[in-house]
C-alpha cells in the first residue's frame, strides 16, 4: 500500500530533535541509523561544550534548518506523492517547533 508506514516515518522526521523525546532507538535503514546517531551525538560533533552556546540561542535555528531541508527535498521533481506529503508535513511541524522555541 502506497501510504503504509507514513505515520511512523512522519513521527521519526518530527522527532529529529531531542526536545520531542520521540527518536526511535532502532531505525530500519542505514540512512536512518546515521541520522539518529548524528542527532543523538550532535554535541560531540559540534563541540557545543567548548562553545557554550545556550540552547535557547540555537534551538529554533535547528528546527528552521530541518524545515528548510524538508521543503527542499519535498519539492524535487518526480518525487512520489507520499514522500512529498511526508516532507511537507515534517517541514510544517519543524516550523511549529521553531516558533514554539522562539516563544519560550
Amino acid at each position: 500500500m502506497l501510504w503504509s508506514g507514513l505515520a511512523a516515518e512522519a513521527g521519526f522526521a518530527t522527532g529529529l530533535c531531542d526536545c520531542t523525546g520521540s527518536l526511535e532507538p532502532d531505525p530500519g535503514s542505514p540512512t536512518d541509523a546515521y541520522i539518529l546517531k548524528l542527532v543523538t551525538e550532535r554535541a560531540t560533533y559540534l563541540c557545543l561544550d567548548d562553545l557554550e552556546p545556550r540552547r535557547v540561542d540555537w534551538h529554533w535555528q535547528w528546527h528552521v534548518a530541518l524545515a528548510r531541508e524538508f521543503l527542499r527535498q519535498g519539492s524535487r521533481p518526480g518525487l512520489l506523492p507520499t514522500r512529498a506529503v511526508l516532507a511537507l508535513t515534517a517541514a510544517a511541524r519543524h516550523l511549529e517547533q521553531a516558533a514554539a522555541a522562539l516563544a519560550d
